[in-house]
């Protein structure tokens, strides 16, 4: 009953590819995520869209926080057991190199598209 967990990016879509199914992109995850029932949190979750900045953004006064890593490395969504409650919240964007896997991360699966 619980998540995979310490799953690389690389590992998530050769699942998925496995499967007949696909990582969400960002706003899939962020649309499912405003369903009833949606449970998240337990492991940070990887998305297939590349970290980069919103339409829009400008570097907060911290600029090292997020704009040196807009370099296509992917996007996870939530959060994980050991996330601190501060930062608990679905709509939190995090970003590793797909390589990583000494995270709490894994995956969700879509459907693949049928047309």
């Amino acid at each position: 009953d619980a998540p995979v967990c310490h799953v690389t990016f690389h590992e998530a879509q050769a699942w998925c590819a496995w499967a007949g199914r696909r990582l969400p992109v960002e706003a899939e995850w962020v649309a499912a995520s405003d369903q009833p029932g949606f449970v998240w949190g337990q492991v940070w979750e990887w998305t297939a869209s590349p970290f980069a900045p919103y339409p829009g953004f400008e570097p907060h006064p911290y600029r090292d926080y997020s704009m040196p890593w807009f370099d296509g490395r992917p996007v996870l969504r939530g959060a994980s057991f050991a996330t601190d409650a501060g930062m608990r919240h679905p709509r939190y964007r995090n970003f590793f190199p797909a390589e990583r896997h000494d995270i709490f991360a894994g995956f969700r699966s879509c459907a693949l598209d049928a047309g």
